[in-house]
């Protein structure tokens, strides 16, 4: 049995995203996992471990987050593990914030699931932080 290695929890999603490779190529594709460390991209596309990648992901509320990250495993035809290269703060909290709401609400994957109550939920966990 393997050993589990990550260090932060990591929660089930479908959030979209975009990475771009290092030979210039920008792939459209699905988180299947995220956590403040790094995440889980659902693609076919072929994609060669300890490659760097730039990335950003698209929360429900249309908020974009930009980060970069090297390929730690690759599941041919499925997807790839990201490990984030250092976020920052401000990438760090925007990161627990969602997770935090993907957590308690799985449900909230899509700007179609989105609404002002869920908003609200958020500014209080901001103020609470």
């Amino acid at each position: 049995m393997q050993e589990e290695r990550r260090k932060s929890l990591r929660v089930n999603t479908s959030l979209v995203a975009s990475y771009k490779r290092k030979c210039g190529e920008i792939v459209a594709a699905n988180l299947g996992n995220i956590s403040v460390d790094g995440c889980y991209i659902k693609t076919e596309q072929p994609i060669k471990m300890g490659e760097q990648i730039d990335m950003e992901i698209t929360f429900p509320d249309n908020s974009l987050l930009n980060l970069s990250g090297r390929v730690m495993y690759h599941r041919p035809l499925d997807g790839f593990g990201v490990l984030f290269s250092s976020p920052g703060n401000m990438e760090r909290s925007v990161l627990n914030k969602w997770i935090d709401l993907l957590e308690a609400r799985p449900d909230v994957q899509s700007s179609s699931v989105w609404n002002p109550a869920l908003q609200q939920y958020i500014s209080q966990s901001e103020s609470i932080s």
